[in-house]
């Protein structure tokens, strides 16, 4: 599913005989000049 800047994958794993696991993995997309931007002042403020 895409919504936005929002990411979900469905999966589920498999062994030879039925499905062990199932599960949810979502992922939000950034700009990443403005995420670097932050942590830099976040750091500045810190030391």
């Amino acid at each position: 599913m895409v919504e936005k800047r929002r990411l979900v994958f469905e999966v589920e794993a498999y062994d030879d005989i039925d499905m062990i696991a199932k599960g949810k993995h979502e992922r939000v997309i950034i700009n990443k000049d403005k995420f670097d931007s932050m942590i830099k002042e976040k750091l500045a403020k810190k030391y």
